[in-house]
């Protein structure tokens, strides 16, 4: 299941949720890419095998340049965006191309406004 969903998503990353809808880890490609062609160990894998727990996440007041400062430090094309820091419920991912679309997109509005 983990290789299926990192097959079909546009992210190299994506976030761990458990049964109680809490962010518990970050699994991203080049943690799994190890084992993926071991067609003994990789369909014994849980999540938490290949997850990193030391994550990084956003919130949904945060500025995008907090956010995408976290991605540049933990090298990372999406950060999981939870309530708080505390209870780490998760809301979704913000990914670096959301942030760069949005900051054109401003961009684009302010030149707009000049004209």
């Amino acid at each position: 299941e983990i290789l299926s969903t990192l097959m079909s998503s546009r992210y190299n990353s994506f976030p761990v949720v458990n049964s109680g809808n809490k962010v518990i880890g970050v699994i991203a490609m080049r943690d799994i890419r190890p084992v993926l062609f071991d067609r003994e160990l990789a369909p014994l894998l849980l999540a938490t095998d290949v997850m990193s727990e030391n994550i990084f996440v956003a919130h949904p007041q945060e500025t995008l340049g907090s956010a995408l400062d976290k991605m540049e430090i933990s090298d990372s094309e999406i950060l999981p965006v939870v309530d708080t820091t505390e209870t780490m419920n998760y809301i979704g991912v913000i990914s670096r191309e959301d942030i760069i679309k949005q900051y054109r997109k401003e961009s684009l509005l302010m030149t707009d406004q000049k004209d």
